[in-house]
């Protein structure tokens, strides 16, 4: 077996890749962040009632947009594994169903959230590739 057909180069590599999307979504927050205190700085200063009234609608619509992507990110990844309305155990028991093999590094339910970004990279890695 060629080295880069084993799970555990498979897993590594989706993991990598997917950290740099993950990345890129943690910048637009940044982004929507640094547009939501611009926009506070604006209210403080009663700017938004000027000419800029236009460009502050603009940015909110921007914000909303960005918003609905991420929620919308979620809900269909959560939908691809059906663990929308599930506790929050559900994605461990599904990554152990997926990668049997590495059931022991999550035989803690504290571990749900490293179940949650397996199955993230592994939804990101089947659909954006």
């Amino acid at each position: 077996k060629h080295p880069k057909d084993s799970t555990k180069y498979i897993i590594k590599t989706e993991i990598n890749e997917n950290r740099k999307k993950i990345e890129k979504m943690e910048k637009e927050i940044v982004d929507t962040r640094e547009i939501i205190n611009s926009l506070k700085n604006k209210l403080e200063k009663n700017d938004v009632f000027d000419s800029n009234y236009d460009s502050v609608l603009k940015e909110l619509s921007e914000i909303k947009k960005i918003y609905e992507k991420q929620i919308t990110e979620m809900e269909i990844f959560k939908s691809e594994y059906n663990l929308i309305k599930t506790n929050k155990d559900a994605s461990r028991t599904k990554v152990i169903q997926v990668y049997p093999h590495i059931s022991s590094k999550l035989s803690r339910k504290k571990d749900s959230n490293k179940a949650d970004a397996i199955l993230i990279a592994r939804y990101f890695s089947d659909t954006q590739l």
